[in-house]
């Protein structure tokens, strides 16, 4: 090794030296003897994850005050924390009351509407006819407000009440139109087909891969292994986490799969999303788009059954999660 070289391996057991995770929430002192043996077999090639070789050398010098930084940003609101058992805050597991309050119509129709919606594939016009059948009679532009406003608000509780899921993650990326052109909304599930997270972005690149990864782990926890596509940016935004975790004295890493045939189930899960979708036929705003598949992405959960807690038809799931 060149001094560079050796000067990155120093860096990483010194890391090593400071704590390692143990069991539960306990940290581990590791002897720095032990941990430069490691990291030098790292160096070497003897690790079975040589991408943390390729980490190291082109980010524990250059990039390191961007991450720090990072970390500082996202502490505050307690997105990423590096513990390993994490669970749901007591906070968030009160159940949030929506507010119905200036409606014209009962909180059940508008709910019902929502419910229709962000479940079935129909348009504003043809759900106004499925209302005024029901002798609800309801402009269409009134019923996007509904989505527009609801939707997301039952999409937070929706994440806080879900089931627990699984640590091996499958994360993917799929095309929404929006403003005549092209979004891409981030998903992730479990190998389960468990939905973790999704997000919407105008862009593809490592800052969105960064974010969402950020915001699944904030909402889930720390997965133990991710299966991604051949996406660099996606692999970047990994990068990004596994980094974090370093900086903050952690030598546990996110395994990064990237083997096409394990992401069949994520490339499956799009299909209800497309099915919903392609009868909008585009969104006309950022705005609206966002909210209205956070909504469908409830649904998809309810369907799936990730909300079984609540009990009752998939419509009496839905309206429990709004108070």
């Amino acid at each position: 090794m060149n001094l560079v070289e050796e000067q990155c391996v120093e860096e990483l057991a010194d890391l090593l030296y400071n704590f390692l995770p143990g069991s539960g929430n306990s940290r581990t002192a590791f002897p720095l003897a032990a941990a430069q043996v490691q990291c030098q077999d790292l160096w070497t090639g003897g690790s079975k994850r040589p991408a943390i070789v390729q980490m190291l050398s082109s980010t524990l010098g250059q990039r390191r005050h961007k991450f720090r930084a990072l970390s500082q940003r996202l502490r505050p609101c307690d997105t990423i924390v590096p513990n390993l058992c994490r669970g749901p805050d007591a906070a968030s597991e009160q159940v949030a009351m929506i507010n119905f309050k200036g409606a014209q119509f009962p909180k059940d129709v508008i709910l019902f509407a929502v419910w229709f919606y962000v479940r079935f594939p129909v348009s504003y016009r043809d759900l106004e006819e499925i209302m005024e059948e029901r002798g609800v009679n309801v402009d269409h532009a009134t019923l996007n407000r509904w989505v527009e406003r609801y939707a997301p608000l039952i999409a937070q509780e929706a994440q806080k009440r879900k089931t627990r899921t699984g640590r091996s993650w499958r994360m993917d990326e799929t095309y929404i139109k929006v403003k005549g052109r092209w979004c891409y909304l981030y998903r992730a599930i479990d190998k389960h087909g468990k939905t973790l997270d999704f997000m919407l972005s105008e862009a593809r690149d490592e800052a969105a891969a960064t974010t969402f990864f950020a915001r699944t782990i904030g909402n889930n926890g720390w997965p133990d292994r991710v299966v991604i596509d051949k996406s660099g940016a996606n692999a970047a935004g990994l990068e990004n986490m596994n980094l974090l975790l370093l900086l903050s004295g952690w030598c546990w890493l996110i395994e990064v799969l990237q083997v096409k045939y394990l992401n069949n189930i994520i490339e499956q899960d799009h299909r209800f999303i497309k099915r919903i979708t392609r009868q909008m036929k585009g969104f006309k705003a950022f705005a609206a788009a966002q909210a209205t598949l956070a909504g469908i992405e409830t649904a998809h959960m309810i369907r799936k059954g990730q909300l079984n807690g609540q009990g009752g038809t998939a419509f009496e799931q839905f309206k429990a999660l709004a108070g």
